[in-house]
């Protein structure tokens, strides 16, 4: 069972962690750093950078453990992102533009080093099994440095969720398009489109598919997402933590997104 002020806080803070890792993802900073870095396209880097940490995979492995995109895409992009770092290079060059974006960007935020000390404890205390991409990111180093080091930590949870939550779309039959189809962007500023441009915007076209029956498979994927990262919270950290660790990523969602 887990405590309700865990759960509460577990669900306040994940749209802004996906927020917040989407802004450094697709940040003119980020995009620029991969073109220095020696990337002919930053998505290039993208996938170089965070693929990376599963090795010299195929394109087929990257899809399936990415599963948003279409296989094309990916094709398009990982083969020759990694053959300009390899998938270890790229992977510790993606860590290295992270922590530099978190100590630009979360410049006066209090807290990080704390932030930093409960994610951590979050990852330490988290198991593997079943998250290859995840399992991946957790092992890379970070940085000493509190700001670099928060905005790594968050990206490192954020891919524990988008993991867990990927297996879930994946068991309970809803397709990749499918599941961008049924995006709901909420209320959280600054959060991603919905439905067909949401869709668009990872490389998928018409036509369409109807998807409203769909809606409540989608419904218990999120309510089953959310139990489970609660869980591994729960794990690693109790209440008071938890409401402390959910309301300093709040914070840096506040100052990412101004």
């Amino acid at each position: 069972m887990v405590d309700s002020r865990i759960a509460a806080a577990t669900s306040t803070m994940a749209s802004p962690m996906e927020v917040s890792g989407a802004a450094f993802m697709l940040h003119p900073d980020t995009f620029e750093a991969s073109g220095a870095a020696g990337y002919g396209h930053p998505f290039e880097g993208y996938f170089a950078g965070r693929a990376g940490v599963m090795g010299d995979v195929s394109t087929d492995v990257v899809a399936a453990a990415f599963y948003s995109f279409p296989r094309e895409v990916v094709q398009l992009f990982w083969e020759p992102g990694k053959a300009v770092k390899g998938p270890a290079g790229g992977a510790a060059q993606y860590q290295k533009q992270i922590a530099e974006w978190g100590s630009k960007h979360l410049a006066g935020v209090q807290g990080l080093d704390r932030y930093a000390e409960l994610g951590e404890k979050i990852i330490a205390a988290t198991p593997c099994a079943g998250l290859p991409v995840y399992a991946g990111w957790a092992a890379q180093p970070r940085v000493s440095d509190p700001a670099g080091h928060a905005m790594q930590v968050l990206m490192v949870i954020r891919e524990l969720r988008g993991s867990i939550h990927v297996a879930g779309l994946a068991t309970s039959g809803i397709s990749p398009k499918e599941a961008h189809l049924l995006n709901n962007p909420g209320d959280c500023p600054n959060r991603p489109p919905a439905g067909t441009e949401y869709a668009g915007l990872f490389g998928w076209a018409e036509p369409w598919p109807d998807v409203s029956p769909l809606k409540a498979v989608r419904d218990e994927v999120e309510e089953s997402t959310q139990k489970r990262m609660a869980q591994l919270i729960g794990a690693a950290l109790t209440a008071d933590e938890a409401e402390e660790f959910a309301t300093l990523n709040n914070a840096i969602y506040a100052k990412i997104v101004g």
